[in-house]
């Protein structure tokens, strides 16, 4: 319950925010380059790369290509799909904390996390650090998983590598 409310102020109100001014519409940072990319292979089929951010765009597309194919091709769409990861992100820390810490003490090591006015920010752009962030901390809990079972070649090892590589 608790960690529902953290997700809730740390991503909902900024993406609520972001749909209330407007800002959901509008790229900010650097991401015009990774949305127009992603928005341009949406529409067209076709990867056309823009600018210096080629190298690490392509487990970002993979994350938002699904986004765009079921709600649409728009700048809204992407910054939703951003929240998610963001939401994700949270979600992860805490249950990777939680692997080690006894409920109450994996909260206060997420809040930290949550509380970055950072994090908020980036929870609302197409940046590739929200997507990356969850799917590193995703490799990291399936790995540790993987661990505790300690069989050879369990899938959630071989799922955590493929998260890895995403990621």
């Amino acid at each position: 319950m608790v960690l529902t409310g953290i997700v809730a102020v740390t991503v909902g109100l900024p993406l609520a925010s972001a749909f209330a001014t407007g800002a959901i519409d509008i790229p900010h940072n650097d991401d015009w380059a990774y949305s127009r990319i992603a928005l341009d292979l949406a529409e067209s089929g076709e990867l056309r790369l823009v600018g210096w951010n080629q190298m690490s765009l392509i487990g970002h597309l993979v994350w938002a290509l699904p986004f765009l194919a079921l709600f649409g091709e728009s700048l809204q769409v992407l910054h939703v799909a951003q929240a998610v990861a963001a939401a994700a992100g949270i979600v992860l820390s805490y249950l990777v904390v939680r692997r080690f810490l006894r409920t109450s003490l994996a909260l206060v090591a997420t809040a930290p996390l949550a509380v970055f006015p950072g994090y908020a920010l980036l929870s609302t752009t197409y940046m590739t650090d929200t997507t990356a962030f969850a799917a590193q901390l995703a490799c990291l809990w399936l790995g540790l998983i993987a661990v505790d079972r300690a069989r050879f070649a369990d899938p959630l090892l071989v799922g955590s590598i493929g998260v890895g590589l995403f990621a």
